[in-house]
C-alpha cells in the first residue's frame, strides 16, 4: 500500500460517513481521484505515513472507520486517532461484554430516575432517553447500533430527524462495521427487557 491508496480509503470512508448517498459497501470503496491530483496535495505525506503504519488494508480501514465513528472526521490530523482505533478494536473483541455493561448502565439510569422500559425509546421529549445516554457518553455507539437492530428505534424517531440528523446518520452508517453474535445479543436483551417490564 502507498499513500495514494491510503488516501483513496480515506476518501471512501469519509464519503460513507459524511453523506447520505454514498455507501462504501455498495460502491466497493470506489472513489474518483487521480494519482496526479493526490501528488499535488500538501498533506500527501500524512497519507504516506498512514500507509507505512498499516501494512494491511483491513487495518487501515478499521483505523479510519474508528475515527469517523467516534467523531474525528479529520482522522489523520488528530492526536486522538490512535486512541480511537485502540478503543474500536477492544470493543470489537469484547462486543458482548460492552453490550452487557451498557444495558446495566441503562437499567441503573431507568431505576434511579424512576423510569420504565418504554421511556427508553419514547420521543415525548426533544431527545429520547436512550439518545441522551449515548450523547452523554454513558453508553457506546456499538450498543446504539445493536439496539436499533433489535428495536428499530430510528424508524420511530424519524420525526426528530432534523434535530439529530448527524447522530442518526452515524448510527445507520456504522451498522455494517459493528459485528456481533445476534443470537447471544438477543438473548441478553430479552433478559434485560424481561427484568425491566
Amino acid at each position: 500500500m502507498d499513500g495514494y491508496q491510503a488516501y483513496r480509503y480515506f476518501m471512501a470512508i469519509r464519503l460513507h460517513f459524511t453523506t447520505d448517498k454514498y455507501d462504501v459497501f455498495e460502491k466497493s470503496g470506489r472513489v474518483t481521484g487521480k494519482r496526479e491530483t493526490f501528488e499535488k496535495r500538501n498533506d500527501r505525506g500524512l497519507f504516506e505515513k498512514l500507509a507505512n503504519k498499516f501494512t494491511k488494508d483491513k487495518d487501515l480501514i478499521q483505523y479510519l472507520v474508528a475515527n469517523f465513528a467516534y467523531g474525528n472526521n479529520g482522522v489523520i490530523y488528530s492526536t486522538d486517532s490512535d486512541e480511537y482505533y485502540d478503543t474500536w478494536i477492544k470493543r470489537k473483541e469484547s462486543m458482548r461484554r460492552v453490550f452487557e455493561l451498557d444495558l446495566i448502565t441503562i437499567q441503573r439510569h431507568l431505576e434511579n430516575n424512576r423510569k420504565i422500559y418504554n421511556d427508553l425509546y419514547s420521543i415525548d421529549e426533544y431527545s429520547p432517553l436512550l439518545l441522551n445516554l449515548y450523547l452523554g457518553k454513558q453508553i457506546t455507539l456499538e450498543t446504539m447500533v445493536i439496539l436499533n437492530d433489535i428495536e428499530n428505534y430510528l424508524y420511530a424517531w424519524e420525526p426528530l430527524i432534523m434535530l439529530w440528523k448527524d447522530e442518526f446518520r452515524l448510527i445507520r452508517k456504522v451498522k455494517r462495521f459493528v459485528k456481533y453474535n445476534s443470537d447471544i445479543v438477543q438473548s441478553i436483551y430479552s433478559k434485560f427487557k424481561e427484568e425491566m417490564s
